[in-house]
């Protein structure tokens, strides 16, 4: 998916006042994250979407559109003070960071013991 079809969908599915340089930065934000906490790299060899690069830039992640979707629902929501409706998209956006964390996770395992990672509300 490309930055600017995140926005055009993400605008679509919820009304919001913000300006593309908003949007620009929320992506910004996820895909530093998504860099820096998930595949290790350093926050200073991360790209950035820019104005200029917007219709061209092509998300990291392919195949999770619901995480990036879920990520500007919940920030226009956080936002715009809809607390009622960030809460619903946050349990969202985080049940995605974890799949794509499992995901990960269970790819990258070197180990010879079994699984490495487990759930938050595992015992």
């Amino acid at each position: 998916m490309k930055a600017s079809e995140l926005i055009a969908l993400a605008d679509e599915l919820v009304e919001n006042p913000f300006s593309d340089a908003v949007k620009i930065h929320l992506i910004n934000s996820i895909e530093r994250r998504i860099h820096v906490e998930v595949l290790l790299e350093q926050p200073t060899d991360v790209q950035s979407v820019t104005a200029d690069n917007l219709e061209n830039y092509e998300l990291t992640l392919d195949g999770r559109d619901e995480l990036y979707l879920a990520w500007m629902r919940t920030m226009y929501y956080w936002n715009m003070a809809e607390r009622e409706e960030y809460q619903n998209e946050k349990e969202m956006f985080d049940s995605c960071w974890e799949d794509l964390c499992h995901d990960v996770a269970e790819r990258e395992h070197q180990g010879s013991c079994g699984k490495e990672y487990t759930y938050a509300f595992e015992s």
